[in-house]
């Protein structure tokens, strides 16, 4: 049934890249709901298509991809797709502080991850409450994360809700964070 879906999506995104983005969002609504229910697996496949349809990502799914990953343990890609996406203005401080999780699960002695919490701290001060305790959203997931601006509390909201999982995944990661 994934199969088909990917391949019904994968015919009308190809159509529409052009300008209507629609089953892109729709792909994108898909793998965060898949990520948020805890099914890391399917938001992989999903991501992967919708990168194959937008590889210059418009629709801001690096993210969801690269925690998706961490949970997989796919830390390589994973710090690929980050590193790809190092420009991206879409939640810096969620990347930031995701770079800091895969450092800290590589080697949680080394001072990098450290440095990249810092970063990201700095950008959201309320980013490593929000992943211990996200609180309540504002709405659907998706929609948080598309309206929320960085380095307000409803971004930390947004990252700790969507972030959660992969850092439960990661052993120490969440007392480090504190």
């Amino acid at each position: 049934a994934m199969l088909a879906l990917e391949l019904q999506l994968s015919g009308l995104a190809a159509d529409h890249l052009g300008g209507e983005l629609c089953p892109l969002a729709a792909l994108r609504r898909a793998a965060i709901h898949c990520f948020a229910r805890g099914d890391d697996r399917n938001t992989r496949r999903i991501t992967a298509v919708a990168f194959e349809l937008d590889p210059e990502d418009r629709i801001g799914l690096y993210l969801v991809r690269s925690l998706a990953l961490i949970v997989g343990r796919e830390d390589t890609e994973a710090f690929t797709l980050l590193d790809r996406f190092s420009e991206s203005e879409l939640c810096p401080e969620g990347r930031l502080a995701t770079l800091g999780l895969l450092t800290f699960r590589v080697d949680s002695e080394d001072d990098t991850a450290t440095f990249w919490l810092e970063q990201a701290l700095e950008l959201n001060p309320e980013l490593a409450r929000r992943v211990a305790r996200p609180g309540a959203l504002k709405g659907a997931l998706h929609a948080v994360l598309d309206e929320a601006e960085s380095g307000t509390r409803d971004a930390a909201i947004a990252y700790g809700h969507l972030s959660r999982q992969a850092w439960k995944s990661t052993r120490g990661a969440l007392s480090w964070l504190r």
